[in-house]
């Protein structure tokens, strides 16, 4: 069973990561579009890719 990112964030709303990458123009509009993230980086270790969990 796959579990995507979007089902990960519902299920840990603290969650701390290093790094969150988006495929937009800035931040700001990473926040408007809504849109997933590309990668997700915690500990120096992917742990999510174009939506689904890595780890």
């Amino acid at each position: 069973m796959t579990r995507t990112l979007d089902a990960w964030f519902d299920l840990a709303t603290d969650l701390d990561v290093d790094l969150v990458v988006h495929d937009s123009l800035s931040r700001q509009w990473a926040i408007v579009e809504g849109n997933q993230p590309r990668v997700v980086i915690k500990d120096g270790t992917v742990v999510a890719r174009d939506g689904e969990l890595v780890a």
